[in-house]
């Protein structure tokens, strides 16, 4: 990594247990600590909450890490409305991805008010979960206890109200004057006398079963005529009583139990608002409400991972499977400013986890159902009012429903997928170059891939590696080079760096001048490769790189703050270097090789570093390129992105690149259209290389014809 003292520095604080959640608070560099919205996600922290004996359910959750922002981080995600759009109830208004993306930021989902909708919701948890697979608790104090224990202090909040409150001993004896029974939603309900467990209706009835239980706990009984409805708004008579006494205006006799969430929503920090129905505040029906969740009795992402049985066969579970996919996209969405330790390694990319497998459990590739499925589920969590999504975030909905429709229609063309699927299908050509035996004789290489346009190589060869569950040998490092027109880099507002790579273009200006001066027959014709062009180019370079370190301050220490983050990699001296780029001129990547070849001369430990681009854009230079190589490459393999961050400046104390985040949905999408391309390349690539090895032949690599410069640069070893 580079320079991991600039790496962010964060520590735990539990801000509740009642919350469920744990906050990392995260001191980046302190001119921009309120300018950074920390809220990148990370899959390894772990909560359990403290619980009754007996609730079934004991094994740690696997929680969302976030870094808190100012605004309050992860808490001000989650924000739960009492009732849906429609009026229904919120879980029958979610998918199985919201749902589950919820629980897994918290820890546990708040239901809201069920009444008669209970069936359909208990209906779609077991579809979603299994039986077994889910159950409703309260979250009471610090803890998870049954739906019993919930009850019971109802049925005590009733208690107290008849024996304590003037008002309530008053209703009491009227309603053991005039009524012979009560019910809640239908006269049924009596059939159930004091047993909780005795439901004869789809609507919970609890408060007519309290009020009996609480009569005979006190030795009174009925001793009227009437049947008395304790529900609903009341009209004349006796039902006016009956409204006066239903669990929506009793008051809750235990107010310090009510006081976490009540506390929450006053704190704008936590944001979770006090779920608001027919009741009054404080009653026991706004207990009830507001205290009762929904917890998974079987966790669906052990150790921050999803189970191999949810990825496996022809019928993935992909509403499980793209939550921690949306995660990965969301520092993108929460975040403005992403430091350049954040973005290295490409913390978007899947892993091994995330892999789709087949009947045996190898990886295969993701179908292109599948990717149109994973951008219908992301869609509905952009769309989710349970998710805080950012203003500037939710005005691109549009584009997004745009770009899906477009891309699941077969008669549209979108240009820059069509340049995944042509980057897509170059890369395993320069992977064959860089491993190819026959040509290259070094091994043990280690590639430098350049951010930002590198980065699809570096992803491509991860997939790779993981694949063939190897290590992964390699680095990233951000030099921008020329602006182009797709996401052109603020690099002017950075005055050294548009310092240091002014004076970069000039070294090689004053290289073309001298050659024009001394022989302009040679370098006339553009496109000209002949032999030992690049050598010369290289020598020159390096003479006149020395002299800027001489005489131009500025260029020398920018330089030298360049090596000290190569040296925070501590790659042994012995191992030959060679650095990556897809698409440019290849200044960039020949002012890095002297950067390192300079200064580790100057300490005594010399490293061996050569350069590889995928194409060049300035063929009388001849850098070396894929179409030294590679029959065939007669145009730019390797088109620009739209990349949905882009160079932003340096921070004034650690000096350490920053990056703005594009907050445009289709520009995610794209991106992740992207990953998934460059996983699914990198199956075949590695199922061509093990049927080349059991055919016992050999992979080769055409050489362009007609070349007769061969560069030198090293493979790598097996190690990608």
């Amino acid at each position: 990594m580079i320079n991991k003292s600039y790496t962010t520095h964060f520590w735990k604080k539990v801000v509740s247990l009642l919350m469920a959640e744990l906050f990392l608070t995260t001191s980046l560099f302190p001119s921009y600590a309120l300018a950074l919205e920390k809220n990148l996600p990370s899959l390894t922290a772990k909560k359990t909450f403290p619980q009754a004996p007996g609730i079934p359910y004991g094994q740690p959750l696997d929680l969302l890490r976030q870094r808190t922002s100012k605004d309050g981080g992860i808490a001000k995600e989650i924000q739960e409305n009492l009732t849906a759009k429609d009026g229904g109830n919120r879980i029958l208004n979610m998918t199985k991805a919201q749902f589950l993306l919820e629980h897994r930021v918290r820890g546990y989902i708040r239901g809201g008010y069920f009444g008669g909708q209970r069936p359909e919701i208990v209906e779609q948890l077991n579809k979603w979960l299994g039986e077994d697979g889910w159950l409703i608790v309260h979250r009471i104090g610090d803890r998870f206890v049954p739906e019993e224990e919930a009850v019971r202090l109802y049925e005590e909040a009733y208690y107290v109200y008849f024996t304590e409150n003037e008002k309530g001993k008053q209703l009491l004896e009227e309603l053991l004057e005039v009524a012979k029974d009560v019910y809640d939603t239908d006269p049924s309900n009596v059939n159930s006398g004091t047993d909780y467990s005795i439901q004869e209706t789809d609507a919970r009835h609890l408060q007519d079963i309290a009020i009996r239980r609480v009569v005979q706990k006190l030795g009174k009984q009925f001793r009227g005529q009437e049947l008395v409805q304790i529900r609903g708004k009341y009209s004349n008579g006796w039902n006016s009583k009956g409204f006066f006494l239903n669990p929506g205006m009793v008051p809750f006799h235990k107010k310090e139990l009510m006081k976490g969430f009540l506390e929450e929503e006053r704190n704008k920090r936590q944001r979770v608002p006090h779920i608001k129905g027919w009741w009054k505040r404080g009653s026991i029906e706004d207990f009830l409400q507001n205290t009762k969740v929904i917890v998974l009795l079987k966790d669906p992402y052990r150790r921050g991972t999803v189970p191999k049985r949810m990825r496996r066969g022809e019928l993935i579970d992909l509403s499980v499977a793209v939550v921690p996919i949306f995660e990965k996209l969301s520092p993108f969405i929460y975040q403005n400013l992403l430091p350049l330790n954040d973005i290295d390694p490409p913390f978007w990319t899947l892993d091994l986890t995330d892999f789709p497998l087949d009947q045996k459990g190898h990886p295969r590739k993701f179908t292109h159902q599948e990717i149109e499925r994973i951008f219908n589920e992301i869609l509905h969590l952009f769309a989710s009012e349970e998710l805080n999504i950012p203003t500037l975030v939710r005005r691109t909905s549009p584009q997004a429903q745009e770009w899906y429709l477009n891309f699941t229609n077969p008669t549209k063309v979108i240009p820059d997928v069509e340049h995944v699927k042509q980057y897509t299908q170059a890369l395993p050509l320069f992977f064959d170059v860089l491993q190819e035996k026959g040509v290259l004789q070094k091994k043990g290489t280690v590639p430098i891939f350049l951010i930002r346009d590198a980065l699809t190589m570096y992803e491509f060869g991860k997939y790779v590696a993981l694949l063939q569950r190897k290590k992964y040998k390699a680095h990233l490092l951000y030099l921008p080079g020329s602006p182009t027109t797709r996401g052109i880099a603020e690099r002017a507002r950075d005055t050294t760096l548009e310092h240091v790579f002014g004076q970069t273009t000039n070294i090689v200006k004053e290289i073309w001048h001298e050659w024009i001066t001394e022989a302009p027959e040679k370098y006339v014709a553009p496109g000209r490769k002949l032999k030992n062009d690049f050598s010369d180019f290289e020598r020159r370079f390096s003479e006149k790189f020395g002299v800027l370190l001489e005489t131009d301050p500025v260029y020398r220490d920018y330089s030298w703050k360049l090596y000290q983050h190569f040296k925070e990699w501590k790659i042994p001296h012995w191992k030959p270097l060679v650095i990556l780029d897809t698409s440019g001129t290849g200044k960039s990547i020949l002012y890095l090789k002297n950067v390192i070849q300079h200064f580790s001369e100057k300490e005594g430990t010399p490293y061996q570093v050569d350069v590889l681009l995928g194409w060049s854009r300035d063929k009388p230079l001849s850098v070396p390129e894929l179409g030294d190589f590679v029959e065939g490459i007669t145009e730019d393999p390797f088109p620009d992105f739209h990349w949905p961050f882009r160079y932003k400046g340096t921070d004034p104390n650690s000096g350490e690149h920053l990056f703005s985040t594009s907050k445009n949905i289709a520009k995610l999408f794209l991106l992740l259209y992207q990953s998934l391309q460059l996983y699914n390349a990198a199956v075949d690539y590695v199922a061509s290389d093990r049927a080349t090895a059991r055919d016992g032949g050999k992979r080769a690599v055409q050489p362009a014809p007609l070349r007769i410069y061969v560069p030198e640069i090293w493979i790598l070893d097996g190690s990608i």
